[in-house]
């Protein structure tokens, strides 16, 4: 997982065309919709709920692909999978909830040197 890099560059430039304004609009979605997936991701794991959490996982995954969130996304396709099996996957939770506050972190570092 820490192979993949934090932001998929290229991906995010592709997604953007370098407009700054957008960069700022798809980032502060992406925080929104990713920090609302991570808490029904936990509350899933919580009540043990294997679909749940491979729902909430799969959309994560998604979100974090769309946007060029690299490594987020491998991390959340690795729950997703664990999920599909029955396998626990709480301890990978706060890894994907920390991975996702550095990404938001650093995207919106890179959309104040826009």
């Amino acid at each position: 997982m820490t192979d993949s890099p934090l932001v998929d560059r290229v991906r995010l430039a592709m997604l953007t065309g370098g407009d700054a304004d957008l960069h700022r609009e798809l980032t502060e979605l992406f925080a929104l919709q990713g920090r609302r997936y991570l808490d029904e991701l936990a509350q899933m794991a919580a009540d043990g709920d294997h679909d749940g959490v491979g729902r909430a996982a799969h959309r994560l995954r998604g979100a974090a692909s769309n946007l060029g969130a690299a490594r987020l996304g491998v991390l959340a396709g690795t729950v997703e999978q664990l999920a599909a099996t029955g396998a626990d996957a709480c301890g990978l939770v706060g890894e994907a909830r920390r991975v996702f506050e550095v990404t938001c972190a650093e995207l919106m570092g890179d959309r104040a040197e826009s």
